[in-house]
C-alpha cells in the first residue's frame, strides 16, 4: 500500500489513484514472502526530501514509540504490554507537541494495535491479548499517528524475532530514524 498526504491517514488506503505532491509525506506498507514466510514493513518518507517542522515532530514521536516498544521485546512479554508502551509514548508525544490535551484523545490519532504475528500469513494467527512472547516467534512493531487536520499519516513498522533472551530486528537495515531517512533520500534522488 502506498499513500501520500491526507490519504496516509487512512489505515489501509488502497485506491492508489492520486499523485503525491512536494511537501507531502508518503507512507509505504510493504509485504514480501520468501519460502512461504511473510514479512511486513512500513516506512514514511517526505516526498521533497525534507520534513516540515510538524512532520518531523510527529515522525520523531512515532520513531520513539517504535524503538522503545521494540526494546521491551523478550520472552514473557505480552502484546498488551507492548501496545500500552506504544500508546503511552504516542500520547505523551502528541501532548508535548500540542496536538492533544489529554491521553483520552489518543484513539483519534492512533487507531490500531502496535503489531501482529508474522508467519505463513502477513497477519498470522495468534491470540495477541492472551499470549506471552516466546523464543522463535516473529512479530511486527508498527506504531503510527494519523493527524487528518495536518494531512500527516506516519507509520513505522519493523519485523522482530523473539530470541531466548531478547529480540533481533530483522528489518534493521532499512532506515527508520528521520536523519537516516533524509540521508538515504539524498543518495537516491
Amino acid at each position: 500500500m502506498v499513500a501520500g498526504g491526507a490519504r496516509a491517514t487512512v489505515l489501509h488506503y488502497i485506491e492508489n489513484q492520486a499523485v503525491v505532491q512536494e511537501g507531502e509525506l508518503v507512507l509505504f506498507d510493504l509485504g514480501a514472502a520468501y519460502q512461504h514466510y511473510c514479512a511486513d514493513i512500513s516506512r514514511t518518507f517526505p516526498v521533497s526530501g525534507v520534513f516540515s517542522e510538524r512532520q518531523r515532530q510527529v515522525y520523531d514521536v512515532v520513531c520513539q514509540a517504535l524503538e522503545e516498544t521494540t526494546a521491551m521485546i523478550k520472552p514473557g512479554v505480552s502484546f498488551t504490554e507492548l501496545n500500552e508502551c506504544a500508546k503511552t509514548i504516542l500520547a505523551d508525544g502528541l501532548m508535548r507537541i500540542g496536538v492533544m490535551t489529554s491521553p483520552e484523545q489518543l484513539p483519534t490519532y492512533y487507531y490500531h494495535s502496535v503489531g501482529h504475528f508474522l508467519g505463513l500469513d502477513t497477519h498470522d494467527v495468534g491470540d495477541r491479548k492472551g499470549t506471552l512472547l516466546e523464543p522463535g516467534m516473529v512479530i511486527t512493531v508498527e506504531p503510527g499517528l494519523y493527524i487528518a487536520e495536518w494531512d500527516i499519516g506516519i507509520r513505522l513498522e519493523d519485523d522482530v524475532l523473539v530470541t531466548g533472551d531478547g529480540h533481533d530486528v530483522l528489518s534493521m537495515a532499512i532506515p527508520r530514524r528521520a536523519d537516516d531517512v533524509l540521508e538515504w533520500m539524498k543518495n537516491v534522488r
